[in-house]
């Protein structure tokens, strides 16, 4: 397919006949890549910020725009990769670093006596994870296949409408980890799904503390900036 793609999402005709793959919140596109390679009868649709204002979802316009796009659209599968940045557990109170922004309990969606950035951090992190909920909602109703995918420990997991959600009868849920596909680092990552079966997809290190069980050898620690997506 064009890599172009995205860049025309909201023009295709309501005819269109071909199925189509919506990645939101594509970041650098490796799954949209992939999808394109392995699927050709599939139309791939990146949505991200990165390609202009128009995939900005903290806006309401937009996310009605792209909620008409799939309503009236052919979609054989849909995958929200909702940013993790506010949801890390990477910043702590250990003095080496900013402090959280949120915490497990009475403020998972938010600690009070933010900084105005951080505050905005948070605000749109809350937005952009209702509107992810809303879209695997809204797939698990229509029967659309959709996956979500985050990291293992974000707290993205704790929030009340992405708990809900993994509380469906219709919704399975487990944990992958990188290095078993070939990375040096362990990234453990879990993925909630809907209509479409990914348990074989899943792969875990078995390895000691710090050990690959693939390679045997010690894990690369990530610190900062995850190579694949952007954001610790």
């Amino acid at each position: 397919m064009d890599g172009k793609d995205f860049k025309s999402w909201n023009r295709v005709p309501k005819h269109e006949q071909q199925p189509i793959a919506i990645e939101i919140f594509s970041g650098s596109g490796h799954l949209s890549r992939a999808l394109r390679r392995h699927c050709r009868q599939l139309t791939v649709f990146e949505v991200d910020l990165k390609h202009g204002p128009v995939f900005d979802l903290t806006h309401r316009k937009n996310q009605r725009q792209l909620i008409q796009f799939i309503l009236r659209s052919r979609v054989a599968f849909i995958w929200p990769g909702n940013p993790c940045n506010s949801w890390s557990r990477a910043r702590r109170n250990d003095r080496r670093g900013p402090g959280p922004l949120r915490d497990d309990e009475n403020y998972i969606l938010g600690l009070p006596q933010l900084t105005t950035g951080d505050y905005n951090t948070v605000r749109a992190g809350n937005c952009l994870m209702r509107f992810s909920a809303k879209i695997f909602r809204m797939c698990v109703q229509l029967g659309i296949p959709v996956a979500l995918e985050n990291s293992h420990t974000s707290r993205i997991w704790l929030a009340p409408p992405i708990k809900h959600l993994l509380s469906h009868r219709h919704v399975l849920h487990d944990f992958t980890d990188f290095c078993q596909e070939g990375t040096a680092w362990r990234k453990r990552t879990r993925i909630m799904f809907a209509h479409i079966d990914l348990r074989s997809c899943f792969h875990q290190c078995r390895g000691p503390r710090g050990i690959c069980s693939r390679t045997q050898a010690a894990h690369v620690t990530l610190e900062g900036m995850d190579p694949r997506r952007g954001s610790s």
